[in-house]
């Protein structure tokens, strides 16, 4: 005896829910990290580019993690809430 299409066709849907919902949640719990490394154009001292690195991003809402920034340390780990998409 054959299952009613109804009864099918609500599975089918079932199942294809739920692996859209899985994988809405591993989109949703993974980590938005962007690593960019810029190039000066033109020879500043290192201290004045690190302050204009960091003056241009914290007008964008950004703001630089507790940690030691110099030119003997290069990096700067900055952090920022990421605007939702308009869907």
């Amino acid at each position: 005896m054959t299952a009613p299409p109804i009864l099918s066709s609500t599975l089918l849907l079932t199942l294809l829910i739920m692996v859209g919902l899985v994988f809405f949640i591993r989109a949703s719990t993974k980590d938005r990290l962007e690593t960019t490394r810029f190039i000066a154009a033109d020879p500043q001292s290192p201290s004045q580019l690190v302050n204009d690195l960091l003056a241009h991003f914290t007008q964008r809402a950004y703001t630089p993690l507790p940690r030691k920034v110099s030119p003997d340390n290069p990096r700067i780990v900055l952090s920022g809430q990421v605007q939702p998409s308009i869907f």
